[in-house]
């Protein structure tokens, strides 16, 4: 490895991220992930781009790779998640004690939001790593696969064919007609 994978991985999370976030793109994730696997695929990608295009990427490389932009995009997506989360849970909460009757006021008396606020989002982290994880790994497989052949393959043209050598090096064309 020339260089090493936390540049593309990061780039693959922000791309997971992006996709996610996004309204009206975050729809391509309906596809069975597709926008989190995307992510895996473009951090193989800029991981082709960063390493010169001749370097063969093996399925583990691609896995791996993957695996670090899922788990990025979903921290990233975790962070921003609580962000919105805690701005609109204030203006819920508030919202909803000025506008409901009096004998449904003392609602939240009854449902201890602390505890609900606490650990639901980790639930829901811990869920979402998991399937950014899977899918960008799996994304990571398909990368590697389109851009890890490398350029290593000798390829002939009709004009520039094998040849045969004599013993002495001198090259022997081979007569097709017997």
């Amino acid at each position: 490895m020339k260089n090493g994978i936390t540049i593309p991985s990061l780039w693959g999370g922000l791309f997971i991220f992006l996709i996610t976030i996004v309204p009206g793109i975050n729809l391509v994730n309906c596809a069975c992930g597709a926008g989190i696997a995307g992510g895996g695929v473009f951090a193989v990608y800029m991981y082709h781009r960063s390493n010169g295009r001749n370097m063969k990427i093996n399925a583990g490389t691609g896995m791996v790779i993957g695996l670090f932009s899922g788990v990025i995009g979903a921290v990233l997506n975790f962070g921003f998640a609580m962000v919105i989360m805690r701005f609109f849970n204030v203006v819920s909460y508030n919202f909803s004690l000025n506008s409901f009757d009096t004998q449904w006021s003392d609602w939240h008396r009854y449902i201890d939001p602390i505890v609900i606020s606490r650990f639901a989002p980790f639930i829901v982290f811990a869920v979402s790593l998991v399937f950014h994880i899977l899918l960008a790994s799996v994304g990571g497989l398909i990368g590697a696969s389109i851009f890890g052949q490398g350029n290593n393959q000798k390829k002939y043209s009709s004009i520039d064919k094998p040849h045969d050598h004599d013993s002495d090096g001198i090259v022997v064309e081979k007569d097709s007609h017997y």
